[in-house]
């Protein structure tokens, strides 16, 4: 599938937020927040020291 073919166009792209405001939730990005979050400083903290 090209991108031409994902039909997520500018007007998607402005409105997604209103359309699908489930994805927004804080029940939904907290979570995933804090995990990526513990895992980056598990890591080592990222590029900075050492990491690609």
């Amino acid at each position: 599938m090209s991108v031409a073919d994902t039909y997520f166009d500018e007007w998607i792209a402005e409105r997604y937020e209103r359309l699908w405001p489930e994805l927004f939730a804080p029940d939904l990005i907290d979570p995933a927040g804090s995990e990526v979050g513990e895992e980056f400083v598990e890591d080592g903290g990222g590029p900075a020291h050492g990491h690609r």
